[in-house]
């Protein structure tokens, strides 16, 4: 076999490696499906949206996430995962302490935007 430049774990799959990689996926995922339901009721209830208004602040995230996948992944494949893994995790966990700060639903939709290219 060649060298796939990954390490030698000797058939292990619970090593230290993939407890730490499924830790912060398992927190990131937590993180992201928290916030999903609650999203909508804070846009309702800090801004006054409904309806259209509401569902385009909340989509902007997927819209930004799927427009993103493509040059995600060929940047995967470029320059490795840990190279733009850790710093997307790190991102994705800081870009939720701007939605307090947000003071208008154009503000939320930015950051909502930008979060869902981290996403992505």
């Amino acid at each position: 076999m060649g060298d796939s430049g990954m390490h030698e774990t000797n058939g292990r799959l619970w090593t230290k490696d993939f407890i730490l990689i499924w830790a912060a996926h398992f927190v990131l995922s937590l993180a992201f499906h928290a916030t999903m339901p609650a999203f909508p009721l804070l846009l309702e209830d800090r801004f006054g949206l409904s309806g259209l208004a509401l569902g385009a602040a909340a989509a902007s995230y997927t819209l930004s996430a799927i427009m993103t996948r493509p040059p995600a992944g060929f940047c995967l494949d470029r320059f490795g995962r840990k190279v733009l893994y850790v710093p997307a995790y790190c991102i994705f966990a800081l870009v939720y302490a701007l939605y307090p700060l947000m003071e208008d639903t154009a503000g939320v939709a930015l950051v909502r935007f930008f979060h869902g290219a981290v996403w992505g």
